[in-house]
């Protein structure tokens, strides 16, 4: 799609010194920070396989399917580092057609009028990142820093460390009656509950041994480290919502 409407001249160009490149189940195609010259960095086309934008907190900002560019911005010397890391989502690889920065710098010199259809996109992609950050920051200040704020394992914690914890957070749900932890589970986050109740049962699943609900937290030994496994099985009584706090995040946070 992303080169639909281009000259089969200018693709002739690109494809002279293009080569095939293939990428295995969560690898990184593109890095953050990573310096970016026009004329030198690449520019990838994806094939086969979705691959997912993150943030500098490994959160995801969108998600890219066959036939779309990745790392454009970088390409055309738009952005002095790259500005996200942009993995191949989990449980399949990538196949992605690597065009080399001399190649594309000597097909944009040669057909110029091209190098408008890579700023629109650049262009829509940072419109689509400062949505998605407003959207994200909003979601921190009503939803999550002030759940964690009631948390009495942070309650004199300043914003700064509210703000920097829940950043890399992520809301997640699970439907009445999911497992959310099982006995023995290996983990190292502890989850907090947003919404909903859910129980705490024995081993044979017979006994509940507790409810919980909005404002509790879950497997806080292996949240702070001190185990990797649970002690208990989690079900939801109700529909849920949680946020998962692992070791390294609070690590980061203080």
């Amino acid at each position: 799609p992303c080169f639909r409407e281009a000259q089969l001249a200018f693709l002739e160009v690109l494809s002279r010194k293009a080569e095939d490149e293939f990428f295995a189940p969560n690898e990184l195609i593109i890095k953050i920070g990573e310096p970016c010259f026009f004329g030198q960095t690449p520019l990838y086309v994806l094939l086969a396989g979705k691959a997912v934008i993150e943030n500098e907190h490994g959160v995801m900002q969108n998600m890219l399917g066959p036939g779309e560019l990745v790392g454009e911005g970088g390409a055309l010397g738009l952005a002095a580092h790259r500005g996200s890391n942009v993995r191949v989502l989990g449980g399949s690889c990538a196949h992605c057609l690597r065009i080399p920065g001399p190649t594309l710098e000597e097909g944009l010199s040669e057909f110029a009028e091209e190098h408008g259809t890579f700023e629109a996109l650049q262009h829509m992609r940072i419109e689509k990142n400062m949505q998605f950050m407003a959207k994200r920051q909003a979601w921190m200040n009503q939803i999550a820093m002030p759940a964690l704020q009631k948390v009495t394992l942070f309650p004199k914690k300043s914003q700064n460390f509210l703000g920097a914890l829940a950043a890399p957070l992520i809301e997640m749900t699970f439907k009445k009656g999911e497992i959310l932890v099982g006995v023995g589970d290996l983990s190292e986050s502890m989850l907090l509950v947003l919404d909903g109740t859910v129980q705490a049962v024995s081993v044979d699943d017979k006994t509940v041994l507790g409810e919980l609900t909005a404002g509790a937290l879950i497997g806080e030994p292996t949240g702070l480290g001190i185990t990797d496994w649970s002690f208990a099985t989690v079900r939801a009584k109700t529909d849920v919502r949680m946020l998962g706090i692992t070791e390294t995040a609070l690590s980061r946070a203080s």
